[in-house]
């Protein structure tokens, strides 16, 4: 099992053409696609929308805005267009009254909402529930699992790849979730970013994502029985990486595996170049006090060629860092990936790599380069997780 913690780095990344074609989508404003039947049997996932926040609008047709738990909820307004919560020193301030902290959910009859929070105005199926404390709010959108999926798509690869790389995405991410929800937190199970799944909501649905998901309804990765933590990233630079080198937790599914399909990935190559000055910033950050950084270097690389760990030497000695808290505190999108080698020359540390992501499980862009070679969505997924059986979950 890979430990959760509420401040994890990164794990999923997404697809740069994925984050564009949402874009796309969110600006043109697309007909809303109906929604996917829900059958008895379909869970319901809870995605981390925002947190720590002190203001959320919400607007919908006949909005109902109840108090309660997820046991007891207790009807407060009804029939409104838009609802304003605010929420300060745990308390919510709602329609002009103030209530202690609690747990708040929205429904709307049409199905669905118009979110407006810190990262501006979303789509959203399902209902949003709010827990006030302190440090504000929280917002969790809960919708039904396969019309999540749909909403998916779009922020992690492209709808217009390949149907089969479309199928093997939508199943990696199905299980992914499904692995989250068995961890049973109070709050929520997936965050709605690149901290776990880029989800869009409603305004990133479209036609080609939804027949992926119908298509594989309910289908998941299981390891001798049990559902596989199915961590996918964007590209492997040739070769994807073990669970237990990047995480120091192994997984029989999650083994370093060849991957000669990914070559045409944005960053399947690429040089980055900082400044010394940039550099110690970095470790500063990571290690505050340290003195004037002489010299940085690889310590220890994984079987697969990933930078483990790094070595800073200052004025008073050597110091290790895990390779992966470097590229977290560097940034992922200025590092791209840990399989890299390194050079230095007047006052600069020049990084060349190979690979977008952390390297484990399904190879994004890869899994499309299989597609394209005709492969379906099951060989596509046996290749990257090792000893894997796909059968339904639901």
């Amino acid at each position: 099992m890979i430990p959760r913690d509420r401040n994890r780095k990164s794990f999923c990344r997404p697809g740069e053409i994925g984050r564009g074609v949402v874009l796309a989508l969110l600006t043109f404003a697309p007909l809303l696609l109906p929604a996917l039947s829900v059958s008895s049997s379909e869970p319901v996932v809870r995605i981390l929308v925002d947190e720590g926040i002190h203001r959320v609008v919400l607007r919908g047709r006949a909005l109902t805005v109840e108090k309660g738990d997820s046991h007891v909820w207790r009807k407060m307004f009804t029939g409104l267009r838009g609802a304003s919560f605010t929420g300060r020193g745990g308390k919510i301030h709602l329609e002009g009254s103030s209530f202690d902290s609690g747990r708040f959910r929205v429904v709307s009859a049409g199905g669905t909402l118009h979110y407006v929070g810190r990262n501006g105005d979303n789509l959203r199926r399902g209902s949003i529930v709010i827990t006030s404390d302190p440090g504000g709010m929280t917002v969790v959108n809960h919708v039904p699992l396969e019309s999540y999926l749909v909403g998916l798509v779009n922020g992690e690869i492209d709808s217009n790849w390949p149907s089969e790389a479309v199928k093997a995405q939508v199943v990696a991410a199905r299980t992914f979730a499904l692995y989250r929800m068995q961890e049973g937190d109070p709050l929520y199970d997936v965050r709605g970013d690149t901290g776990d799944q880029v989800y869009h909501g409603a305004g990133g649905e479209d036609e080609r994502a939804l027949r992926a998901v119908r298509a594989t309804r309910g289908m998941a990765i299981f390891y001798d029985g049990k559902l596989v933590p199915a961590f996918y990233h964007s590209s492997c630079g040739g070769r994807t990486a073990d669970a237990k080198d990047v995480w120091g937790t192994p997984h029989p599914a999650l083994k370093s595996v060849p991957d000669a399909d990914c070559g045409d990935a944005p960053r399947a190559v690429w040089r980055v170049v900082m400044g010394s000055r940039e550099v110690q910033g970095i470790l500063q950050r990571l290690y505050p006090g340290i003195g004037a950084v002489r010299r940085l270097g690889v310590h220890r690389r994984s079987p697969d060629g990933r930078v483990s760990a790094l070595f800073f030497d200052t004025d008073e000695g050597r110091t290790l860092v895990d390779s992966g808290d470097f590229r977290s505190e560097a940034g992922y999108t200025r590092l791209p990936s840990t399989l890299f080698t390194m050079s230095g020359a007047n006052g600069k540390v020049v990084f060349d790599g190979r690979g977008n992501g952390h390297g484990v499980g399904l190879c994004q862009w890869g899994s499309r380069g299989a597609a394209l070679k005709g492969w379906d969505y099951r060989r596509i997924l046996k290749k990257y997780y090792t000893g894997i059986d796909i059968k339904r979950a639901y």
